[in-house]
């Protein structure tokens, strides 16, 4: 693999050069670059609102024309607040508007003047207004010096100064903003912009356990750049919006202000455009191919070839950020003296580390930390990681996991939504339908696809995917992890059903209809059990066939489709001329194979030696439920024996495939 002639640079403040060919641009890009109807950038961490507020500045900095700009000898203004605020009161739109508004005309008036004799003949009249502030006379002071002495001031420096006061006196300075709007008519005539970004970032420290705070602030400093504009069209707020934070904005301004904003939200193509545009960039190449010295990516579990963009998306967070961490990684390794099989391995295993860390540390412990209740530090989440036994699980495993984790955190299942967090955060996917095509698809939702709406979003009757980087941190906690092979995971992937099967085994439940209390009474704890060993789903006469079927058809469609037969063994199964055909057509294929099949349950008093020779003579020990306190432990015992049954028979397929 070439070295790169550059570095890939993971943050917006890293990038040295701003000319227009270094940035990908697209037509919403050059629109805000070019353009001057775009003020304000919103999108997730990582999707390069940081680079354009700095590209969208150095634009502006050429202009013959020589509006103000503000800041001077800074790229932009990162507030950065002094002190503890109060742990409440600040969960108010209009509050963060009327502090942003004043803060940014306070030092807009610091930077607005050429000369002392300029601003001394409008102080008298500036005093006027500053005089009418609902605020305490050392504030006023400050200001008033601060514009005569023209000490150029960033907004943030006002907005630190306002919420050093106590929440009423700033409730209380909110309510004179009309003297502040008399300072914007009056005395700022000529062309300002002002660039704020990271605002953030500073919400995340200050109010990290008050979510409402930190999508309140940055929803006030939207507000407060579309009223400065409407009220003074010489006034330009450039600033950077987190996507979260806009997606909980209910306002009668929503329109207005996404008329000013650009909301970068990129598709995977549009990612692939922009990774290959970094990859002619720092390493000279010109696609992904090329750039790594593979055309494909060969995956073993589901012995498919991948295309190399295909296989580092799936394994991103889905942000410009996380593929340049991968991109980066990519281009330190020296791959000159291995063969190609070799360089395939080294890169897959770059890949998944780097993925891995990146989804676990910067995205879901870093960028997305905030919006976790129940996943809300490391040891929480490798406890859950610990218990997901696959890639794909079903909606009702999901519960029966969750209930473990409760049971072993300490929390109520009532307040417990981890896979809920999960799924809101693209890291948990699922199998939709596309109603247009009539085709099921995997859908993890992308960064942009944030809602606040974080509970009760899982459905039982769903099919969930685990995000391939998770993998690497399951494998760390695990012995055992079952991999789909018939579906590789990844966003927009087709889910894939072969003769009927989808990868998620299916276990066929052989029974007399006598029998069908007993199985009623221990099915949802052995269920249960499989949940936490390998979900699967189950065929059972009681809701697997419905009014009109054909019923012989239907048994005969479900034994031949399953993975493993439970023959629940008793006095009335074994007189049962339908029992002993379900097992003994299945028996005829473990016998070919090799490979478990069939397991019985004695569920009454039968003895071992009643039972046929064909199961009595089996390699797999038949199970007895006995006494009820016994049941629990030899449930989980067939459970996790299942499990690894099916697991042997997808490894020998596996390798012999081969």
């Amino acid at each position: 693999m070439t070295k790169t002639k550059d570095y890939w640079p993971t943050e917006g403040a890293q990038h040295h050069n701003l000319s227009r060919n270094v940035i990908y641009m697209d037509r919403r890009i050059r629109s805000f670059l070019d353009g001057d109807q775009y003020t304000l950038v919103v999108a997730s961490k990582g999707m390069g609102k940081t680079l354009l507020l700095r590209a969208k500045k150095n634009l502006l900095e050429e202009d013959p024309e020589g509006i103000l700009i503000i800041p001077r000898n800074i790229e932009y203004d990162e507030p950065d607040l002094r002190g503890t605020l109060p742990s409440k009161g600040f969960a108010h739109i209009r509050l963060w508007e009327d502090i942003w508004t004043a803060s940014i005309i306070f030092s807009i008036l610091t930077h607005r003047w050429n000369s002392k004799d300029e601003v001394n003949d409008h102080i008298d009249q500036i005093q006027i207004h500053i005089d009418g502030l609902d605020i305490d006379p050392s504030f006023k002071r400050d200001v008033l010096s601060d514009i005569e002495f023209r000490t150029q001031n960033l907004p943030s420096y006002y907005l630190s100064m306002i919420l050093d006061r106590s929440t009423g006196a700033v409730e209380k300075f909110a309510r004179s903003m009309r003297q502040v709007d008399e300072l914007s008519r009056k005395f700022i005539n000529s062309g300002t912009s002002v660039f704020i970004d990271a605002f953030d970032q500073t919400l995340t420290a200050h109010f990290s356990h008050d979510i409402d705070a930190w999508r309140c602030g940055q929803l006030g400093l939207a507000k407060a750049a579309r009223k400065l504009h409407n009220m003074n069209h010489h006034i330009k707020v450039y600033a950077s919006l987190r996507q979260e934070a806009w997606a909980g904005f209910d306002d009668d301004d929503r329109e207005a202000i996404k008329g000013s904003a650009i909301i970068l939200e990129y598709s995977e193509n549009d990612l692939k455009k922009m990774f290959e545009h970094c990859i002619r960039l720092y390493a000279n190449k010109k696609d992904t191919a090329a750039f790594m010295g593979v055309k494909e990516i060969r995956n073993g579990w589901c012995d498919v070839q991948e295309k190399p963009f295909s296989y580092i998306f799936r394994h991103s967070a889905g942000t410009a950020r996380s593929l340049m961490y991968i991109g980066g990684a990519l281009s330190k390794l020296d791959l000159d003296d291995l063969s190609e099989e070799e360089n395939i391995e080294s890169i897959r295993r770059c890949i998944n580390k780097v993925g891995a860390d990146n989804i676990l540390e910067d995205y879901l412990l870093g960028q997305r930390k905030i919006f976790l209740k129940t996943l809300c530090t490391l040891e929480l989440i490798t406890k859950l990681i610990k218990l997901l036994p696959s890639n794909v699980l079903t909606g009702k495993s999901l519960r029966s996991i969750n209930q473990e984790f409760c049971k072993d955190v300490g929390l109520d299942m009532n307040s417990s939504h981890p896979f809920c967090e999960l799924y809101n955060l693209g890291l948990l996917g699922v199998v939709e339908r596309d109603l247009a095509s009539n085709t099921e698809e995997q859908h993890f939702r992308k960064p942009y696809e944030f809602q606040w709406g974080q509970i009760h979003i899982v459905r039982a009757e769903s099919i969930y995917l685990v995000h391939p980087s998770l993998l690497r941190a399951i494998s760390d906690q695990r012995t055992t992890f079952h991999v789909n092979t018939i579906n590789v995971i990844g966003s927009g992937r087709a889910w894939i059903r072969k003769d009927g099967r989808d990868g998620i085994p299916l276990v066929f439940l052989s029974h007399s209809s006598i029998d069908k209390p007993v199985i009623d009474e221990i099915f949802p704890t052995f269920e249960h059990f499989m949940n936490l060993s390998y979900p699967c789903n189950f065929w059972y006469d009681a809701w697997s066939i419905r009014a009109g079927q054909n019923i012989h058809q239907e048994v005969e469609k479900g034994i031949e489709g399953s993975d493993i037969v439970l023959v629940f063994i008793s006095k009335s199964s074994l007189e049962s001329g339908w029992v002993e055909k379900e097992w003994r057509t299945k028996h005829y294929e473990e016998i070919t194979s090799r490979e478990i099949q069939v397991v019985p349950i004695i569920i009454d008093s039968t003895p071992p030696e009643k039972l046929p020779n064909f199961l009595r003579t089996k390699k797999a020990p038949s199970y007895y439920l006995g006494d009820k306190d016994s049941q629990s432990r030899i449930l989980k015992q067939l459970a996790d024996d299942i499990a690894h049954h099916i697991n042997t028979r997808l490894c020998n397929a596996l390798e012999r495939l081969r």
